[in-house]
């Protein structure tokens, strides 16, 4: 059986989006920011394209990012405590507001078009 706690290849990619880009206090950057701009360009994406919202279509963005904040919340409290890595709650104002950046360059692309 594989032991996906301490496998070699997990805590490398861990460590390799842990690395801090800016942090202290009140500002929490590091690798993992890059995923969430990433991911907030193409949830927009599909909440535009796919889905066909165009109302509202920053509210529908926000709240998916914060659903997904929440789940998260409960994987490392609740299921699986010793896999997941606490985050830090300035760390999840950041994940939203990265994420929701990532919505406003995907909305600024397609306002273009």
């Amino acid at each position: 059986m594989v032991d996906l706690l301490n496998n070699p290849i997990r805590l490398a990619i861990a460590n390799l989006l842990n690395i801090p880009i800016i942090q202290n206090s009140f500002i929490w950057i590091n690798v993992w920011s890059i995923i969430h701009l990433l991911s907030g360009i193409g949830i927009f994406y599909l909440l535009i394209k796919t889905f066909k919202i165009k109302k509202y279509v920053f509210v529908w963005l926000f709240a998916l990012l914060l659903i997904f904040e929440i789940f998260e919340f409960f994987c490392y409290t609740n299921w699986f405590v010793s896999y997941f890595i606490r985050e830090e709650y300035v760390d999840v104002f950041w994940d939203i507001t990265i994420s929701m950046l990532g919505g406003v360059v995907a909305w600024l692309i397609w306002k273009k078009k």
